[in-house]
């Protein structure tokens, strides 16, 4: 039971990595293409999302745009306004895809209605590739031990003669390979923040208040019940500059990202943020603890891990 048990997992994760392969390669050949909006809107709802423990406002943006490529297709596209929590965060990316703006989008090739903006959304293909990518390290690993564990006889086997390589020291080549390899993906990532990240001041705008509904607003819609909480809700308002834009956020009791990523001194709200998303910041970023320590545990565990793999390598060959 334990042969087969091991043999299924990895099948499977020969399957994961034929997927992860599959969805990085969907991701790099994205096509970016120039378009502009033919009309937008913006819905206000309330509720609880699935990860949040509160309920807050709902935001669902919806956009019409058509393409500048010489194609003239149209596409429509509606989700989350990036990460939005409070009313002026929604509104500046409700007037950022507003009427006429141009954007660059990307679209899947063989699936020419299917586009991606990743100003507002996690590259789906991305995040499925990961995942598959973590469920091949684990299934051959949980595999690989299985089979070891049951002592499978390779020679009855012939069809299965690849495994006959495989053993204990490749479950510490796994688990080494794992920090290995993620140790050189936070270094690259973790560098570029702290080499383009710019630090900004944000500064509060009048006095803490709930958002006025009284007032309508251009292609907004807000429910019933989103009324009727928002004016229970107040929260301040902070202002910042940020690539020749003047950008809106809130701080309150929403769990925003102002809420955690910010310093504040006084009427003043200090954080540090990508040049490419506004919806990256980070209160403070360093070379020491946010590069050098994580950097240098992951660096420790997969050279350990894998110095132990040879080691338990040599010892199969040595008895066997």
């Amino acid at each position: 039971m334990k042969q087969l048990f091991g043999v299924a997992l990895l099948l499977f994760a020969t399957l994961s990595l034929w997927n992860s392969i599959a969805d990085f390669w969907a991701a790099y050949r994205t096509r970016v293409i120039p378009a502009t909006v033919l009309a937008s809107k913006l819905r206000i709802d309330w509720g609880r999302a699935d990860s949040e423990s509160q309920e807050t406002p709902l935001y669902t943006l919806s956009v019409d745009l058509k393409s500048d490529d010489g194609s003239a297709r149209t596409f429509s596209w509606e989700g989350d306004p990036g990460a939005a929590v409070y009313p002026e965060e929604a509104l500046d990316e409700l007037k950022a895809w507003g009427t006429g703006t141009k954007h660059n989008i990307g679209v899947l090739r063989g699936n020419a209605k299917e586009i991606r903006i990743n100003q507002m959304e996690s590259n789906p293909e991305i995040g499925k590739g990961v995942a598959w990518l973590f469920g091949f390290f684990v299934a051959g690993i949980t595999g690989i031990a299985s089979l070891s564990a049951a002592n499978f006889q390779l020679s009855a086997h012939p069809r299965l003669a690849f495994l006959k390589g495989f053993g204990v020291w490749t479950v510490f080549l796994a688990f080494g390979l794992m920090p290995l390899l993620g140790s050189f993906a936070f270094a690259w990532g973790m560098s570029e923040k702290i080499a383009t990240w710019k630090p900004v001041i944000a500064r509060k705008v009048g006095e803490s208040a709930a958002f006025d509904t009284s007032k309508s607003v251009p292609n907004v819609e807000v429910t019933l019940i989103a009324m009727k909480q928002l004016t229970e809700h107040p929260y301040d308002r902070i202002e910042f500059d940020w690539n020749g834009q003047k950008l809106h956020g809130g701080i309150g009791s929403w769990q925003g990202i102002y809420d955690h990523g910010t310093l504040t001194t006084g009427n003043e709200y200090r954080f540090l943020i990508s040049p490419r998303d506004r919806w990256e910041i980070a209160q403070k970023l360093s070379w020491g603890e946010d590069f050098g320590v994580p950097f240098g545990l992951l660096l420790f565990f997969g050279l350990a891990f894998t110095g132990a793999a040879f080691g338990v390598r040599r010892m199969e060959r040595r008895f066997h």
